[in-house]
């Protein structure tokens, strides 16, 4: 339902105008060329909103991907509304909107740098910025976003914050605004953290013995910092200290609510949290708040990147999930255990991000629109040390 504006969540687009002014004076010009003397007379009065004029950039850039003349008329077609609606155009037919496309196809020629359209979706991160009304939608999987990893952040000032924080030897100036998401450049990577130091909780509730039977290898198989329990609750000491660490992998119903009481997880500053239970990273509405969440109380405490399911999953396909995290991120090298889950597809050696990890594991589920689409990423860029 997005249309043609689905392209400006595609962190290949690349918008970067130094006058967007100019931009849109270009795009109310255009329109004005076309109309009578009447409705130009209005029409020259009218300004329109640079997240407009910076959208139909987008679709511009798009012009040779495929539907790629439907999405441009589509767009066109929205610009003319905007004035057909204020009494500054009449109503757009056919022939009309064809001819206005075609003109505006031409003007925003001298705005497409053919040279940086091609650009390595790869080595993007796209920052999703989500009100309590459209948080719920799983954008991560939509066909446009879905081959990229992308993180979510509860606002700009939350972004800004975690960007200052990184301990990043690279640069980190590089930083793009999209209307509604922002693109991480590549020379923007992410935060460290030691997978060495891990805090595990495996089927605390005794009834998930298939993912006990897939990842209990594989957990007391860590070196003698990783410490947890498998098959049993943990109790208030060791949450208060397993939180500590630096990553923190939980397996079991829900985000471990039952175990794990929000004030501790406030107060302690546990970096990165897999949180690989049902709904575990399901925002509640709030009233007139934000919505809020096990995901925001680990946000609130200093996470740097939490992961966790939107929705109800199956233990079969979230394990499978789960495993292929761990071995694209490469968090399986710090262990002489192996993760008895059998894999569908191939799996990476590690050095990605954890969104990355996020991302390429969504095909290690058999369900990939309804399983696959649960896990998302909320915080910044994280990499393994």
């Amino acid at each position: 339902w997005l249309g043609a504006f689905r392209h400006v969540l595609d962190p290949t687009a690349n918008v970067s105008v130094p006058d967007v002014r100019e931009l849109c004076t270009s795009v109310e010009q255009c329109m004005v060329a076309g109309l009578s003397k009447s409705f130009a007379t209005k029409a020259r009065t009218m300004e329109l909103s640079p997240e407009l004029c910076l959208a139909v950039q987008c679709v511009a850039r798009r012009r040779s991907a495929a539907h790629a003349e439907s999405d441009w008329l589509d767009v066109c077609a929205l610009v003319w509304d905007v004035y057909f609606f204020q009494g500054a155009a009449p109503a757009g037919t056919d022939e009309v909107l064809t001819e206005f496309a075609d003109r505006l196809c031409k003007v925003m020629a001298e705005f497409v740098d053919a040279e940086t359209e091609q650009v390595d979706g790869g080595s993007m991160h796209v920052v999703l910025v989500l009100d309590k009304h459209t948080q719920q939608i799983p954008w991560e999987s939509l066909p446009t976003l879905r081959k990229y990893p992308a993180s979510r952040v509860p606002s700009l000032a939350f972004l800004r914050s975690r960007m200052a924080s990184m301990r990043s030897h690279k640069p980190m100036s590089a930083l793009s605004l999209n209307p509604k998401s922002l693109t991480l450049a590549a020379n923007v990577h992410g935060d460290r953290v030691d997978g060495s130091h891990l805090f595990y909780v495996l089927n605390p509730e005794g009834d998930l013995l298939r993912t006990q039977a897939g990842f209990e290898e594989f957990v007391r198989g860590g070196p003698s910092t990783w410490h947890g329990c498998v098959g049993r609750r943990p109790t208030h000491a060791e949450v208060e200290h397993g939180l500590q660490a630096d990553v923190f992998v939980y397996f079991g119903h829900g985000g471990a609510e039952a175990y794990v009481a929000r004030s501790c997880v406030r107060a302690q500053k546990c970096t990165v949290a897999l949180l690989m239970g049902c709904s575990s990273g399901r925002l509640e509405w709030a009233g007139e708040f934000d919505a809020l969440g096990t995901a925001t109380d680990y946000m609130v405490g200093g996470s740097m990147a939490v992961v966790g399911n939107l929705w109800d999953v199956g233990d079969k396909d979230i394990d499978r999930f789960a495993a292929c995290v761990v071995a694209e991120w490469g968090l399986n090298e710090y262990s002489t255990g192996e993760v008895k889950i059998k894999q569908d597809v191939d799996q990476g050696r590690g050095r990605v991000s954890l969104a990355e990890a996020v991302c390429k594991a969504r095909n290690a589920c058999r369900m990939k629109y309804l399983t696959g689409a649960a896990p998302v990423v909320y915080g910044v860029p994280v990499y393994l040390q």
